[in-house]
């Protein structure tokens, strides 16, 4: 047996054109990998893949005592025979603030521990916020290029994205050709979360649907109004599902699971088809 690829892009070429068809793409870390910059007459991932991440995130801890802990971490791991990686590390240093109560464990206290979680948490942020780049060059970004394609086609459907990354390559790669969109927010002011319309084909029925599955950069918890809103001009802890032991739970609850009720009541249209994407 074997698969003809020129049949197989004829195929795609069939279900992409076609106007009646459901489209959606579930796209991972590699969408956003395969943006790329040009550093040192080399072409770069926008933003870095998992091992580099951690590499970078390791490097900029220059604390002995948070050292000395990650070195036990990553002996742990071996045994274990799991890699020094940024979810396994994340995952471990969670479990140790659950059982560490108010002694310590590796000579770390809890506040200690929770330091070392939130210097993941920061790391992981600070290298995905390309967007604050004044050098982005907009325009060449791949997204851009799928929008364009997203925006050129007709369609009795609208184009659904769902996608496990906080960054905003796909906002600005919408916005960068005027593609109109919709998120789950509300608002202009302080937009907020509005499961409801999620729910509906209704909605904005022409326009783009982008739906994140894992949070995003600029969510948090208005804990005031008891909702989720979206502020990208001030610092805050944020609400995104970060790599660990707990992704799964966190990623039942609200706001998460109705994105992925979304993708369950994609999946079951028969007149429906998702590309996966960077995983």
């Amino acid at each position: 047996m074997y698969h003809d690829p020129r049949e197989l892009a004829k195929v795609l070429q069939q279900i992409l054109a076609s106007d009646s068809k459901r489209i959606g793409f579930l796209t991972g870390a590699g969408s956003s990998m395969a943006a790329t910059k040009i550093v040192e007459d080399k072409l770069t991932p926008l933003i870095p893949g998992v091992n580099s991440m951690t590499t970078t995130i390791l490097n900029s801890i220059d604390d002995p005592d948070l050292n000395v802990a990650l070195s036990e971490i990553k002996e742990e791991l071996k045994d274990v025979e799991q890699p020094f990686l940024l979810e396994n590390i994340l995952s471990f240093i969670i479990l140790k603030i659950q059982v560490v109560g108010n002694g310590k464990l590796c000579e770390l206290d809890k506040a200690r521990w929770k330091v070392l979680k939130n210097i993941f948490k920061e790391g992981v942020k600070g290298l995905i916020e390309v967007h604050k780049d004044p050098t982005l060059d907009k325009e060449a970004l791949l997204h851009t290029s799928f929008a364009k394609w997203v925006k050129n086609v007709s369609r009795k459907y609208s184009i659904e994205v769902f996608t496990t990354n906080y960054d905003y390559l796909f906002e600005i790669g919408f916005e960068q050709v005027n593609l109109p969109y919709y998120d789950g927010f509300v608002g202009s002011f302080t937009p907020f979360f509005d499961p409801t319309s999620v729910e509906y084909d209704d909605q904005m029925p022409k326009w783009t649907k982008l739906w994140k599955l894992h949070g995003s950069l600029g969510w948090e918890y208005d804990k005031a109004n008891k909702k989720i809103i979206r502020s990208r001009d001030k610092e805050q802890d944020g609400i995104m599902v970060y790599p660990t032991l707990l992704k799964y739970d966190d990623s039942r609850k609200h706001p998460y699971i109705s994105y992925m009720d979304r993708l369950s009541s994609f999946l079951r249209k028969e007149d429906g088809v998702i590309f996966i994407c960077g995983y």
